[in-house]
């Protein structure tokens, strides 16, 4: 994934400001080598007996505070190679930070598909008797689909909550970075002002920029928001889905069970025996839910926008639709 646009343009003046620092440092150092050379060939040149004794105190102090002059323009070199180097790493932090969200958003996808399709390989089809049309227990199988539903719900929980803190995280780091870059450029006591080479036609745009940044950053931290909430309404869905099929499991083995029971101790014909499990367990509270009608859970959500796809719709018309999505825009807020 590539970096954004605001990191990379942040890096660019990085370094162009670190090379005409550097530039200018170079250029005053030179200068002041050369003044001291001058004033050394002076004192060499001039004799004891031409230069009185006054003349050579004023020249070793000159000598004296050029030095120290030197030197301090050396620690504050120092200082600013340091603080260039402290922006650097955070920039790189940064785009390693925009890397990893990448990612995670490409795992999000592809455990949706996933879901997706398991969700509809997992449909039962219908069996037709002579007697009765039900739906093929495959209880085993059910359970089993129950399990794997639940680590997925888990697993985008998960997920959501890792991309909301990176966010947050990032958020935290691009303010302290602003701010220290507004002190860099617009404090008092900065460094540059006493060197001589302050830029009088700096770029206000660059502020601008970050921003822009930050706003980006917002938006696509309320489209998170907005997909955590989405993931929590599918969440609760598939919960309500596993009671479904739970309550769909036991009935039809406590079906069975009066059936096998009726045929082998009663005479009476079929129809009639079905009607026996209610004459004969009067305090039974029967269930709800038809068991050959399909659950409302099978049908296809949007993770997005929670848009609901009727389970006839073609799985291909709720890819292309979830896949628009996450289209390169939203990939390259990050």
């Amino acid at each position: 994934m590539e970096e954004p646009i605001g990191a990379q343009y942040a890096v660019h003046v990085a370094l162009q400001t670190l090379k005409e620092r550097c530039k200018n440092l170079q250029e005053m150092v030179i200068t002041l080598e050369e003044e001291n050379l001058h004033l050394r060939g002076q004192l060499s040149q001039s004799g004891p007996n031409s230069v009185s004794v006054s003349d050579l105190d004023k020249l070793k102090a000159q000598v004296a505070e050029l030095t120290e002059n030197k030197l301090q323009l050396l620690n504050k070199v120092k200082m600013v190679t340091s603080e260039n180097q402290e922006l650097w790493s955070k920039l790189s932090r940064l785009s390693h930070v925009n890397h990893n969200l990448g990612t995670q958003l490409s795992k999000i996808n592809d455990s949706l598909v996933q879901y997706t399709t398991k969700k509809k390989e997992t449909h039962s089809p219908l069996i037709r008797s002579k007697t009765f049309t039900q739906d093929e227990p495959h209880t085993k199988v059910l359970q089993k689909n129950i399990e794997e539903n639940g680590k997925i719900c888990a697993e985008l929980e998960e997920i959501s909550l890792k991309i909301i803190n990176s966010f947050a995280q990032e958020k935290s780091e691009l303010d302290s970075l602003y701010s220290e870059i507004h002190d860099i450029q617009w404090g008092e006591n900065i460094i540059t002002d006493s060197c001589g080479f302050y830029y009088e036609d700096y770029d206000n745009n660059i502020i601008d920029n970050f921003n822009s940044v930050l706003e980006e950053l917002k938006t696509t931290k309320e489209t998170v928001v907005s997909q955590k909430a989405a993931l929590q309404i599918i969440l609760k869905k598939l919960h309500k889905l596993q009671e479904i099929r739970k309550k769909k499991v036991c009935d039809t083995r406590m079906s069975k069970k009066v059936e096998v029971v009726d045929k082998g101790t009663s005479t009476v014909p079929l129809s009639e025996n079905k009607e026996s499990p209610i004459k004969s367990i009067p305090n039974q509270v029967l269930p709800e839910t038809n068991i050959d009608e399909p659950p409302e859970a099978m049908d296809m959500i949007c993770p997005v926008c929670c848009k609901n796809f009727s389970s006839n719709v073609n799985f291909k018309v709720f890819q292309d639709h979830v896949e628009k999505h996450f289209t390169e825009e939203t990939f390259e807020l990050l």
